[in-house]
């Protein structure tokens, strides 16, 4: 999907903590962050960092909390999977 011929566009903005939180020990964390340097390569696919010297900016919570919001009203992952496989099952 993240293939450019698929014609969609990746965009994020990531915590700089979200990249260094221990997770999987460090041969898994190396071996994720090198994939998503691969993936930066591709023009279709935008990733930002925030870098934690800049602190959280007031536009940070209003997105967050906006996004919050989103999460609320939207299908819970289960519900999300099961739409996904009818929508596929219809075409």
């Amino acid at each position: 999907m993240l293939e450019p011929a698929f014609g969609v566009t990746v965009s994020a903005v990531l915590d700089e903590s979200v990249l260094r939180r221990p997770v999987g020990g460090p041969a898994l964390m190396r071996g994720q962050l090198k994939h998503l340097g691969e993936l930066l390569r591709r023009p279709n696919v935008d990733v930002r960092v925030l870098p934690a010297t800049v602190g959280l900016h007031p536009e940070s919570k209003r997105y967050a909390e906006a996004y919050a919001r989103l999460q609320h009203i939207a299908l819970d992952p289960s519900g999300s999977a099961k739409l996904i496989a009818t929508i596929a099952e219809e075409l």
